[in-house]
């Protein structure tokens, strides 16, 4: 029941039964990602666009954490895509913690708060899909640079290590690597 002029504007008037979840039985057993949005709406809209998403009874429902677990085992990543309006920025930042969120860049207004507005405004899937890579390089920067200090440059390889103990012409032991030697009596 939609009532705009109430406080509640919009109510249930079946039983949606407990931890409700719409999209999940259509979910892949394996997959890189999975949005968790704010409406049936918006999950219909990604999976058009070829996206895997779910949703629950509302934005303002407290996500269940077994759903999340389960999932965690399935998609390497689970964002939150929620309706970029006040109630869906409240909403999500209380689920910061636990999941990373996606914010779109829309205004925010009744025209343009969701993902189903970013499509109906005139992006398309490329458009989206830059934006959720964007997002990942953003999340994953400090982890690659990080990386980046283990990685070899083979046109300027690091200096030979000296020789402390080998075998033929195999080095066993070299300076600066822990090198333990065992044996019988």
């Amino acid at each position: 029941i939609y009532r705009p002029f109430s406080k509640m504007r919009f109510l249930y008037g079946g039983d949606i039964g407990e931890n409700y979840c719409f999209g999940l039985e259509q979910l892949p057993s394996k997959g890189d990602t999975v949005f968790i949005t704010g409406g049936e709406k918006d999950v219909l809209s990604l999976a058009a666009k070829g996206f895997h998403a779910i949703c629950f009874n509302s934005e303002t429902v407290n996500i269940p954490t077994a759903i999340i677990h389960k999932l965690s085992f399935r998609f390497k990543h689970i964002i939150l895509l929620y309706d970029v309006d006040k109630t869906g920025l409240e909403s999500s930042s209380k689920h910061e913690n636990q999941l990373k969120r996606l914010l779109l860049p829309l205004s925010g207004t009744k025209e343009e708060k969701d993902v189903s507005d970013y499509f109906k405004v005139g992006n398309n899937r490329d458009s989206f899909l830059k934006i959720f890579l964007d997002f990942l390089d953003t999340l994953y920067s400090d982890t690659m640079t990080m990386l980046k200090s283990c990685e070899i440059d083979f046109n300027n390889p690091p200096a030979k290590a000296q020789e402390i103990i080998s075998a033929g012409d195999v080095p066993l032991g070299t300076q600066g690597n822990i090198l333990c030697i065992t044996g019988g009596e």
